[in-house]
């Protein structure tokens, strides 16, 4: 009997790290060649350019139809260790903290810098400076920072906690969402600005990675979104590293005045990534060789 064929697993993983160690270097040059400091503007469109819309395309498309195509020979499992699961989960949930922390703040410098008058209210002022969408990201970081928490805490305790917190679960989501919000409110063009075009690629897959992982976890779709952690993950986790790292070791090694304003590194892009890609890895499966008789 001709064995079931197995999820390609290792395709996409390898797809995934490629296109990692293609675009670390390929943004610092960046960083240092082609874009404007502050602005980022592109100064010039050279190969770099062009070659990081190729792999942008490569990594979204081909994760999504190879999950897609091979949907049927997935198996949701879990592989992770007590121990690694709930690092994982708490890592992710640190990240949320970081980030809840960092747009409260955000809240209360745009709150502060109301000036009364006739003309404008204070919530006219916030809704225009983007303050109502700071508090409201901050808000659901700190729900998803929660929500991993518990997760975390239910796997080292080796119990199956994630259908009671089905109602919290979209609330990774809907921070994601508040980031897409407040970077659509930028009159920059996308084209122009490489920043604004990976963090826009970066926060979409990662909304729709949680939407499934949500659902996966929850399960309220009896499976039919288990594929879509693949197809959406890859990228989330590529996009999210390509957004993270080049962007740190700028700073560390004290270039960061070539980052452009608003794009300073973000933990949560790192710690989002890092907890995506590992929670793939865990789902992997291959089955034994049949040998005939």
């Amino acid at each position: 009997m001709k064995a079931k064929k197995d999820f390609p697993f290792l395709t996409l993983f390898i797809a995934a790290a490629a296109s990692i160690v293609i675009f670390l270097p390929l943004r610092v040059y960046q960083y240092f060649e082609v874009l404007e400091p502050e602005t980022g503007f592109y100064q010039l469109k050279d190969f770099s350019v062009y070659f990081m819309y190729a792999v942008m395309l490569f990594v979204s498309v081909f994760s999504i139809v190879t999950s897609l195509v091979n949907k049927k020979s997935l198996k949701n499992i879990d592989r992770f260790s007590v121990k690694g699961g709930a690092a994982v989960y708490a890592i992710a949930a640190l990240g949320f903290v970081a980030d809840a922390c960092s747009h409260a703040l955000k809240f209360i410098e745009v709150y502060n810098s109301y000036i009364y008058n006739f003309q404008q209210t204070v919530f006219e002022h916030l809704s225009k400076e983007g303050g109502g969408i700071f508090l409201a990201q901050a808000l659901f970081a700190i729900v998803s920072a929660l929500y991993f928490f518990a997760l975390a805490a239910g796997t080292a305790a080796k119990k199956d906690v994630s259908s009671s917190l089905k109602f919290i679960a979209l609330a990774p989501s809907l921070w994601a969402a508040m980031r897409l919000l407040h970077r659509f409110k930028s009159t920059i063009s996308f084209t122009n600005v490489s920043d604004l075009l990976l963090e826009l690629f970066a926060v979409v897959f990662a909304m729709m990675f949680f939407y499934a992982f949500a659902q996966t976890m929850s399960k309220v779709d009896k499976g039919e979104s288990y594929w879509k952690i693949f197809a959406y993950g890859i990228p989330a986790g590529v996009f999210g590293i390509a957004c993270f790292v080049p962007r740190a070791v700028l700073s560390v090694i004290g270039q960061g005045d070539l980052i452009p304003d608003g794009y300073a590194p973000e933990i949560c892009d790192f710690t989002v990534a890092v907890m995506i890609l590992a929670v793939l890895i865990s789902k992997v499966s291959i089955s034994a060789p049949n040998k005939k008789a």
